[in-house]
């Protein structure tokens, strides 16, 4: 898992590197929702999803679903495929809240 320990209404992110391109079209994210007694950990308020392509340079990724934002589920969005040196998740935390990954899959 992943978080953004004492980050709190900021926007924030997270990133794979590939060890070479690969084709990517879909990305599954299981939110983290917990209270902690040194911060509590919220879905953020939103979420997007990027690439690294082959020249180095991040895209955003053409979205085929909405960004799911629902707790104790996999959020899955399908996208256009991409060949990607890397993935990158963008999130805006809730305000006065943290909020963290429990896993992210990509396929």
């Amino acid at each position: 898992y992943w978080y953004w320990w004492r980050e709190v209404g900021t926007q924030v992110d997270v990133a794979y590197r590939f060890k070479e391109a690969t084709e990517v079209s879909e990305v599954s994210v299981y939110w983290l929702e917990f209270d902690h007694y040194d911060g509590n950990f919220r879905l953020p308020e939103w979420w997007k999803l990027y690439y690294k392509d082959v020249k180095g340079s991040w895209k955003e990724v053409e979205a085929l679903d909405a960004y799911g934002l629902e707790k104790d589920c996999y959020n899955t969005v399908h996208f256009t495929p991409v060949k990607a040196t890397g993935l990158s998740i963008v999130a805006k935390l809730q305000e006065g809240e943290s909020g963290g990954i429990i896993e992210w899959k990509v396929k």
